[in-house]
Order: structure tokens, then sequence, then C-alpha cells
């Protein structure tokens, strides 16, 4: 048994002889974006019908430093309870979409990636991606937490894909702004000694296209006017690279720019820099001003 499982087997047999009496104490695979998956330890009492899932991977990092399993498990034990008590999510909530709606939200993903967990849940499919719905949780602690919504939830709640749609474009656009900085200030935010004046906006004419709490940015590809208005200041068309799910690069689609190289950098940059589970997409869209239209860039 290597060293993991030994933690797994060990944490949930000392979680289950701590927690309640009759609580169903499990370990799960919990399936993220790009089918990335981790362990979540799940402790519920009987009739208990939401569930937080613990990630255990910093309980894993903690238990090679000296951690003891005893510790981990009341840490554990403690996380729970306080999302099980404070979460602000009752059952009844979740099965009331009049409760749910103002909270809906939109986000793009990666079609080919996400296919097994499409099959399960409404969407609508843009170029090689899928834009898929999810509505906001206030966890304890102010923390956000996002629900996806499910294709058993759309028929509970009586609403159709084009209504789910339209409601979650609207309320994502208006919640979260729009924010296109050059890309010299990000790298600015990420690297604190990085400099401006070492790359010019002549040299880098690239523009980074997110939202203002830089969370699930990419979701902007769908905002009204945001690539028109650009290629008109600009006097081109755009190429749009897909950094992440969080953010997008506009360049302008000068001639010396080859679709296919372009679509070379993206890959590399995706394989060695970006986490998989935050990868967009390895192709790069083209927005043609003329047509007033996004698409595949070739």
């Amino acid at each position: 048994m290597g060293n993991y499982e030994r933690f797994l087997s060990d944490i949930t047999r000392q979680v289950q002889h701590k927690a309640v009496p009759h609580a169903s104490v499990r370990v799960n695979r919990i399936r993220k974006n790009n089918n990335t998956q981790y362990d979540g330890i799940s402790i519920s009492a009987p009739d208990q019908q939401i569930v937080p899932h613990i990630h255990l991977d910093p309980y894993f990092r903690l238990y090679e430093r000296g951690a003891s399993i005893d510790e981990l498990a009341d840490e554990i034990l403690h996380q729970n309870l306080i999302y099980t008590i404070r979460t602000k999510v009752e059952a009844e909530d979740l099965r009331s979409f009049e409760r749910v709606k103002d909270a809906l939200r939109y986000r793009i993903v990666n079609a080919e990636m996400n296919e097994e967990l499409l099959s399960e849940i409404p969407h609508r499919r843009l170029l090689d991606l899928a834009v898929v719905y999810y509505y906001e949780v206030e966890l304890p602690g102010k923390v956000e937490g996002t629900i996806m919504v499910s294709g058993q939830e759309t028929k509970r709640w009586g609403v159709d894909l084009q209504e789910l749609d339209d409601l979650a474009v609207r309320q994502t656009i208006e919640a979260n702004e729009a924010q296109i900085l050059p890309i010299t200030e990000l790298l600015k935010q990420f690297e604190p000694d990085f400099s401006v004046e070492e790359i010019s906006t002549e040299e880098c004419p690239m523009l980074v296209l997110t939202n203002k709490r830089r969370l699930f940015g990419a979701s902007c590809l769908l905002y009204p006017n945001i690539f028109r208005d650009t290629a008109e200041k600009i006097g081109k068309d755009l190429y749009i690279l897909p950094s992440s799910i969080h953010e997008v690069i506009m360049i302008p689609a000068e001639e010396h720019y080859e679709p296919l190289a372009l679509e070379a950098m993206v890959k590399e940059i995706n394989r060695t820099q970006v986490e998989f589970c935050d990868v967009l997409s390895d192709r790069v869209y083209r927005y043609r001003a003329a047509e007033e239209c996004l698409g595949m860039a070739r």
C-alpha cells in the first residue's frame, strides 16, 4: 500500500471513529473541469440532504509534513461542522427555481474535454466550447461556492434551455463586469519584479479580456460589443487566444501572425504553464469585424 492509499484508509477510519453515531463517511472522486478529479471526504447524517465534500489534498500535504491522523481527523470534522451548520443553502432553496434564479450564472468550458459531463447537464455549444450553467452560493467565512445546474434540476424547475441561457447570460454580464487590460499589466500583477518598460505595447500588442473577479473570465467571449469595439479601435480583425477558463488574449490579426503558429504556441503554454483543469482550448479564434462574427481562425 502506498503512502497516499494508507493516508486515505487511515483518515477515513479515524473520521468514522470520531463522527457522530450512524454517520456515513466516504471518500469520493469528485469531477472538476476538463474531467480532472480529486478525492473528497464526505460525512453525512442519515437525514442530511446537502453533503459537502472536503478536498483531501491539503490534508495529505500536512500528513506528509508530520501532522497526525488524529489531528487531521479533528480538523476535517470541524470544517464539516462549519459547512453543515452555517451554509445558507437549504434543500428547499435548491428545489425552488424562484429561490435560485437570481444566483444563476454561466461559464465556458472545452466541449471535447468535458464530453462526459456535458451528457448530464444542460449546455449549448460555442465553436469547440460549451456554455454551462451554475449558481453561486455563499459558504462559511464569506467564501463563494458554485453548484452546476443539472438536467434533473431544470426538469424539476420546469425551465427550458433558452430560458436558462437568457437568464444566466444576462445576470453574468450584470454581475461580472468585463475588464480589458494590456498584458503587461497582468504580468506586473503576477510578477512583482516585472517592469512594464521591459516590453512595449508595440512589441507586445496583446490585450487580456477577463472580468474584474478574474474568475471564469473567458465567459466574456459572449459579452456584447467587446470584440466589435476593440476591433474598431485597433482597426483590424482580432485573433483570440484562449489563455484559460479565466481569461482570453486579443491580438490584432496581422498578416505575420499565422493561425497555425499561434495554435502551436497556445498548445505549448497549455501543456507547460496552465493547470489542466483551467485549460480552455488549444484552438485560436478570429473575430471578423466585417461580419461582426467570432469563429475559428482556421
